[in-house]
């Protein structure tokens, strides 16, 4: 997992895994932050796609709001739905080639940007060379849904092929070994995003899904974690005092997604990272496990081998191994976890709406609905 220590103007990173951080060591690796729904001949399919509805129309609107910046609670009061969001000009990213949404207007993320390597969240259909890619998050539920995925759906990643993609120096091992290309890989994970996305090529993108937990959560349960396993700067602190210092974190999630390992983080930097969660992202919660694996199946046409109990198993065994603390929501800890971390908890409550919506998306078929009418998700503009 990560050991994240920001303060306002700077960020030191290293990472730590499961078994270092039981035996109390931080092992630092660097400082940064087939589907069935295609014909025989490879295209969309269009004799499944349902006939429109006003539940269908309902999901939609919502959806085209939440990705225009609005809340659900906004859009529900409003009467004119389709006139909420203003359509923008954006610039045009080098789409899928053939691809029925090619030439659309996109969010102005850089061309250069690594992250354009991640397909769009509803570019569909899947390509039989896109790649999916696990961000493990710290403390986020990534690790839960990383063992569901090898233990009950019988998925290879490139760590069972001998390379440690938790570290910037093994994923540039992968790129060395051309493993992006392995048939023998399902999936790969990381914690390091920017650094994976360099993994990709223009025949294998990335398809990226990661699992969020509230970030005072979060907070709280690394810092429980790191004292458990006898990291010595915090074995004299208080909570409290450990939030007061300069190794609690500030904003760690919108400063990964931008990039930005300096600095103050800005309300541009918020939108941007809106903007990138909206688009290249599939989200799952930490408190929503069951149905957050539901939604895994349906994006990729996973089937769980070996029946959902195996999935109940491993999930309950990942929260016996939670840390369970009393409840802190009003306290005077909470409260600076939520200052420490403003732009972080804005964006959660953001990735909570979105989840919703994807949930909804991902019940039609195609998920997302029809593909070449599904612009809207990612350009912001009006639904019609």
């Amino acid at each position: 997992f990560f050991n994240v220590r920001f303060n306002h103007n700077c960020v030191h990173r290293s990472v730590m895994t499961p078994d270092s951080l039981s035996a109390g060591a931080d092992v630092s690796v660097g400082s940064n932050p087939v589907s069935s729904r295609v014909d025989n001949d490879g295209n969309p399919r269009k004799d499944t796609v349902p006939p429109s509805s006003n539940k269908n129309a309902k999901k939609l609107a919502i959806g085209a709001a939440l990705v225009g910046g609005l809340s659900v609670a906004t859009i529900s009061a409003g009467s004119g739905m389709t006139g909420a969001v203003q359509k923008e000009v954006f610039e045009t990213e080098q789409p899928m080639e053939n691809h029925p949404r090619a030439g659309l207007p996109l969010d102005p993320i850089n061309s250069l940007d690594p992250l354009n390597m991640f397909r769009d969240v509803a570019q569909f259909p899947l390509s039989p060379f896109d790649v999916p890619f696990l961000w493990v998050t710290p403390r986020g539920g990534g690790t839960a849904v990383r063992d569901v995925m090898k233990q009950c759906y019988n998925l290879t990643s490139v760590r069972d092929l001998g390379i440690d993609t938790i570290s910037p120096k093994g994923l540039q091992r992968m790129t060395e070994f051309r493993l992006i290309s392995d048939e023998r890989k399902d999936f790969f994970h990381s914690p390091f995003l920017h650094d994976a996305a360099l993994v990709f090529t223009k025949k294998h993108h990335g398809r990226w899904f990661a699992s969020f937990r509230h970030p005072n959560e979060e907070e709280l349960s690394f810092f429980t974690l790191k004292k458990k396993g006898g990291d010595p700067d915090i074995q004299n602190m208080s909570f409290m005092d450990y939030l007061n210092s300069n190794l609690a974190t500030s904003n760690w999630l919108t400063r990964f997604l931008v990039n930005k390992k300096t600095g103050q983080v800005t309300k541009d930097d918020f939108q941007r990272a809106q903007q990138i969660i909206r688009r290249k992202c599939l989200v799952l919660l930490a408190d929503r496990k069951e149905e957050s694996i539901k939604h895994l199946e349906a994006y990729f046409g996973w089937q769980d081998l070996q029946g959902w109990g195996c999935v109940d198993q491993m999930l309950k065994e990942d929260l016996e191994e939670e840390v369970n603390v009393a409840p802190w929501e009003n306290s005077d800890e909470w409260a600076k976890c939520t200052e420490l971390n403003q732009y972080d908890n804005m964006l959660y409550e953001y990735i909570q709406e979105l989840y919703d919506v994807q949930g909804n998306l991902l019940q039609m078929d195609p998920p997302f609905g029809v593909p070449e009418d599904y612009s809207w998700y990612g350009n912001a503009g009006n639904k019609p």
